[in-house]
């Protein structure tokens, strides 16, 4: 394939030309006073924010809690996350077989014996753009952080099929990895590629 002189010098423009805006946008970006004097007279202010009430927040909120910094999760309505769909739990360290709620029960309690606060509101938008930054909850309050957490997790999509409700747990699993020693012996449909559902 021949690219004529003309091709070049119109290619070599438009790609200068990119780099230019960006490079503007970049140099002349706002970027956020991170400066302690500049939060004396922020209200509603947390050191750490964390984001998710799951085991990620949970052992997040362990941490910074014990290290002494005032700590709220805001866990949303769901506290523990999707772990408590689990009926059991059979690769938790220490523990030889426990239940998804149990799990997540102790994991709060632990959390809060440190200090953590567990907040059941979620959070509808962070502003990062400044700082301390700015969280709106879904009920409309305000706060401001000095760090925030996101652990936000994920959802399992399931089949749109009857029966779905009824046998989760016992018999459709969501994680190849987790479900797969209760189903030994078992004929096993997997249905799904990604993640947990690689077989």
């Amino acid at each position: 394939m021949i690219i004529n002189r003309s091709k070049i010098v119109v290619i070599s423009f438009v790609v200068g030309g990119i780099v230019l805006v960006l490079g503007i946008f970049v140099w002349f970006r706002p970027t956020p006073n991170y400066s302690l004097s500049s939060i004396h007279e922020v209200k509603n202010l947390v050191p750490v924010a964390v984001v998710g009430g799951g085991p990620a927040g949970l052992s997040a909120a362990m941490y910074t809690a014990r290290a002494r910094f005032p700590t709220m999760v805001f866990a949303g309505s769901k506290i523990g996350g999707e772990l408590l769909e689990a009926s059991y739990i059979e690769n938790w360290p220490a523990k030889e077989k426990l239940s998804g709620q149990e799990m997540m029960a102790q994991s709060q309690k632990q959390a809060e014996h440190f200090g953590a606060q567990i907040i059941p509101v979620g959070v509808e938008k962070i502003n990062l753009k400044t700082w301390p930054f700015e969280i709106e909850l879904d009920n409309g309050d305000h706060i401001c952080a000095l760090s925030i957490i996101i652990t936000t997790g994920g959802a399992q999509k399931f089949l749109d099929i009857p029966g779905i409700d009824t046998y989760r747990g016992k018999g459709i699993g969501i994680c190849t990895i987790c479900d797969a020693p209760f189903d030994k012996g078992y004929e096993v449909a997997v249905i799904g590629g990604g993640g947990c559902g690689r077989g």
